[in-house]
């Protein structure tokens, strides 16, 4: 119980570090590329943000430099594969509507858009939305922007867990430089 509580203390210094790694989605949210769904993502987004951040501090700081150094190139690298899959999903699967909010699409239309479509389903643009009144299960079905949904926010938060990780490395890597005098 010790160690847990060194931890905490040791975990003290950084907050700033933590809180800047929770305000991330926030922020995020203020430029419009949070997923359309769930409504309370970014709170979601905040709590794997810290967790990630004390995890990755508590298990970095006992590494070697050399594995913290490769397990910081394979975070970045797997966050870039993930930060642009989200966006690119982020483009294709949601659409802006009148109220200005965003919704998610699907990638199977239904019978019905099928009839009236066939040639644009499942690649359905804002146009054929707004005839749709804005109702994307009007035009996809309910498992296409289920599995919409779930992919958007799966990358999501897998890159705000892989930034947040190397957030942590990062922490780990800055205090290992600095002299034992100024800890």
């Amino acid at each position: 119980m010790t160690e847990f509580w060194e931890t905490v203390r040791e975990l003290e210094r950084f907050w700033a570090w933590i809180v800047a790694a929770a305000s991330l989605p926030f922020l995020a949210s203020l430029i419009e590329i949070t997923p359309p769904w769930p409504p309370a993502i970014t709170v979601l987004t905040s709590i794997i943000a810290i967790v990630a951040v004390v995890l990755a501090y508590h298990f970095a700081r006992t590494m070697k430099n050399r594995s913290v150094s490769v397990i910081v190139v394979i975070t970045i690298v797997v966050l870039f594969i993930f930060s642009a899959t989200y966006l690119g999903m982020l483009s294709q699967f949601s659409a802006k509507i009148s109220d200005g909010s965003r919704v998610v699409t699907g990638f199977v239309c239904t019978p019905y858009a099928q009839q009236i479509y066939p040639d644009r389903c499942p690649w359905l643009t804002e146009s054929e939305l707004k005839l749709a009144e804005w109702t994307p299960s009007l035009l996809w079905t309910s498992l296409s922007i289920t599995a919409s949904r779930m992919a958007l926010v799966i990358f999501w938060l897998g890159s705000f867990l892989l930034l947040s990780f190397f957030l942590g490395l990062f922490i780990v890597v800055q205090r290992r430089r600095r002299p034992a005098s100024t800890r």
